[in-house]
């Protein structure tokens, strides 16, 4: 990595939580030395110090399937504004939550910072052949909520259609951990008894859809098998990852 300049914005977030605690996580990851050890590897460290966020209890909940739904999205647009920016000054920024609805400000500030750009050098890149798969999955546009019912994660991009609208997106999107959980189930049978997974999130899978699963037959030397998801029609890259045994 060339760019050695890192800025980190703290999100004390925790409205789209289901438990209390992770709006300490700024304070506590600071706390911890993070500055200083960043430092030690070679980089360039600033504090833009926190996106300002609503107290849960002085606010309604509103929907309770949709719970702090504007104060979601306000602190997400200021965070995607301060992504953007921080972007546009050559460096990389490093965003401490808070809980997991920050990634659509994170997200959706980068977005922004390589359409501005017109686009990102990884996509214009992106034209590799995808290999031939070995299952079509139909994904339904309700997985967002069948997902949110068993992990407790409500992100109002994964939802509905709408509610991901009010966040930049064109629909709802499969989020990712179910996606890479849905690959190591279709492998299960194979998998070794104890195994690390590293997974890389491309473009996101906008529901509903149908997307192409391929995994290679074997492991290669070492033990690592790679896996991936693509757009069944376009091969346009969703999720890459490998698994490692031992």
């Amino acid at each position: 990595m060339s760019n050695r300049k890192i800025t980190f914005i703290g999100v004390p977030l925790d409205l789209g939580a289901g438990r209390r605690g992770v709006d300490m996580g700024p304070s506590a990851i600071r706390s911890a030395g993070i500055h200083g050890t960043v430092r030690s590897l070679g980089y360039d460290v600033e504090d833009a110090g926190d996106v300002e966020v609503q107290i849960q209890e002085t606010q309604d909940a509103g929907d309770p399937r949709l719970k702090f739904l504007k104060e979601i999205r306000t602190t997400c647009e200021a965070l995607r504004d301060r992504v953007t920016a921080v972007l546009q000054k050559g460096r990389i920024p490093v965003v401490l939550g808070g809980d997991h609805s920050i990634a659509m400000g994170t997200i959706s500030g980068v977005s922004r910072f390589h359409r501005e750009k017109g686009g990102s050098k990884e996509q214009q890149r992106e034209s590799d052949e995808p290999a031939a798969p070995q299952a079509i999955w139909d994904v339904p546009g309700d997985i967002g909520r069948r997902y949110a019912a068993v992990s407790g994660d409500r992100n109002p991009i994964h939802m509905h259609p709408l509610s991901a609208k009010l966040f930049g997106m064109k629909t709802n999107i499969a989020h990712g951990m179910w996606t890479k959980a849905r690959c190591l189930a279709a492998i299960e049978s194979e998998l070794p008894e104890s195994y690390t997974v590293e997974v890389r999130f491309k473009l996101p899978i906008f529901l509903p859809a149908k997307v192409a699963f391929g995994v290679d037959a074997s492991a290669a030397e070492g033990g690592t098998r790679h896996f991936h998801v693509r757009d069944a029609k376009q091969g346009k890259p969703h999720v890459e990852g490998q698994i490692t045994g031992g």
